[in-house]
């Protein structure tokens, strides 16, 4: 390339690698695994403008690391920015979908609490006597939880506490329940934790966000981290 002088001088490698690495970048948009690639983009692009603009430096291509580092910079920032809001959304909604449980056992509409359960949401075990041949809505109704936040009563205010997400798969949330203070007899307040997870629903060729209840803990048993 031929630089204001008049002087032929060469393009930095370093610099069209940058230019390069700029553009990748975007791949950072697929998820946080791929957030690694504007990161050395952007470390490159640096080495890159200390390569070309030290003094006595041999080649140009200050105009493609800047280029690379822009792009490497503004790639991550909307990677992490919507990864962001991503999570709080789906944190809100997990909360909401908590809640949308519990009034539905509250309100005593057993089937309707069935439904939003995952058909493996409730062990079938040694805890739950004759589960192996009944179908889910019978074992809801007869699940300790239920029966718990059934007997605290309609009135009991629930509060619902996102503790995060399940290490082995960031798409599964853990909420923890406090219910009460409970009226008639139960006294005191109802506590219950769950794992809900967020499934693609497609009606009419759109996609919707379909939530529900993928595990339910049985507080005689270790079905959750932490209970």
């Amino acid at each position: 390339m031929v630089d204001e002088s008049g002087d032929y001088r060469p393009v930095s490698w370093l610099a069209v690698a940058a230019a390069i690495g700029g553009i990748v970048s975007a791949i950072a948009l697929l998820g946080p695994l791929f957030w690694v690639v504007p990161l050395l983009a952007t470390l490159l692009a640096l080495v890159a403008l200390a390569d070309v603009g030290r003094d006595g430096a041999t080649k140009v291509g200050r105009w493609a690391a800047l280029a690379g580092l822009f792009l490497a910079i503004g790639f991550a920032s909307q990677a992490i920015s919507g990864h962001l809001v991503g999570r709080w959304v789906a944190g809100r909604r997990a909360e909401a979908t908590a809640r949308h449980w519990v009034a539905t056992v509250q309100q005593g509409n057993v089937t309707d609490a069935a439904k939003m359960l995952d058909p493996g949401a409730i062990d079938r075990g040694p805890m739950m006597p004759g589960s192996l041949d009944e179908p889910l809505e019978a074992l809801v109704a007869k699940h300790p939880v239920v029966a718990a936040i059934r007997d605290c009563g309609p009135g009991a205010a629930p509060s619902v506490v996102i503790e995060g997400t399940m290490p082995e798969d960031a798409r599964l949330w853990v909420a923890a329940v406090t219910l009460g203070p409970c009226g008639g007899a139960t006294g005191g307040e109802v506590k219950a934790r769950m794992i809900l997870r967020s499934l693609p629903l497609t009606r009419k060729g759109r996609v919707y966000d379909s939530w529900q209840v993928f595990k339910l803990a049985d507080p005689r048993a270790s079905g959750l981290p932490g209970g």
